[in-house]
């Protein structure tokens, strides 16, 4: 589980997972259009997650200040 609903941690977000661009998408351009457009947006987070383990994922969240937890 992540949270990115601020512009900042969104932001972070992009940076951590290899793509910046995504803030300049206007589909994700602020919370409103990142829930309108969420299955886009969980598209971008779930290719970069299947290319890492749990362990690296949340370790380059971490560090990136993306809040993350994992969930049982």
């Amino acid at each position: 589980m992540l949270a990115a609903a601020s512009a900042p941690v969104f932001a972070r977000l992009a940076a951590a997972i290899g793509k910046p661009g995504l803030v300049d998408d206007p589909r994700f351009a602020d919370a409103a259009a990142r829930v309108r457009n969420e299955d886009a947006c969980d598209a971008e987070i779930e290719a970069w997650a299947r290319t890492v383990t749990v362990e690296e994922a949340e370790e380059t969240l971490r560090a990136a200040k993306v809040p993350v937890a994992r969930i049982y």
